[in-house]
Parts: structure tokens; C-alpha cells; sequence
């Protein structure tokens, strides 16, 4: 009978139907990668894997120690970007003198 495979009566699918994604979502996938967001979720999602595989293998001593190294490099580039922020702040507010 037409539309059935020969092993368990089921339809046939053709080669299209084996495809992932219609063309236009596979381009779309691969300029997606080719992004800043896209190389950028990528290297989060590599970062937060070995996080986790090496969450398996840590102590409670090296959570630690780890835990207290995020927060003193947050706590720095808070600082830095602070201090860029208000030099901006101060070139925009602060008008220079013109008759110096």
C-alpha cells in the first residue's frame, strides 16, 4: 500500500519532514551564533558547565575561598565603573571655563 514503510505499517516521511528547523530557522541559528548576544550566551552557558561540574569536586573550604574571590572582583569593578561613571558625570555637569 502506497504511504506505509514496510516495517511497522506506519507513513512514510519524506527526506524534508527530517530536517530540523524549516531553511529560514536553521539561517537564522547560524547568524545567531555569528552575534555578539549569541558568542556571549554561548561562553555563559561553557562557563556556568564547568561551574557545575566543578561544584562535584569542590570542598566547603574552596566554595568558600571562591564565593569570597566573586565578591571582592564585583566589588572592584563596581568601584572602577563608579569612578569612570562620575568623571563622565563631571565633564557633562561641570562646564569648563572658556576664559582661562
Amino acid at each position: 500500500m502506497p504511504g506505509k514503510s514496510k516495517k511497522g505499517g506506519g507513513l512514510e516521511s519524506s527526506p524534508m519532514y527530517k530536517m530540523k528547523g524549516s531553511p529560514m530557522q536553521r539561517n537564522f541559528g547560524e547568524w545567531f551564533k555569528t552575534t555578539k548576544l549569541g558568542k556571549d550566551l554561548k561562553k555563559l552557558g561553557t562557563k556556568m558547565q564547568d561551574t557545575a561540574a566543578n561544584v562535584r569536586h569542590s570542598t566547603p573550604k574552596s566554595r568558600t575561598a571562591t564565593a569570597r574571590k566573586g565578591f571582592e572582583t564585583a566589588s572592584t569593578k563596581r568601584s572602577e565603573a563608579s569612578k569612570k561613571r562620575s568623571k563622565q558625570l563631571q565633564r557633562f555637569f561641570i562646564p569648563k571655563n572658556k576664559n582661562k
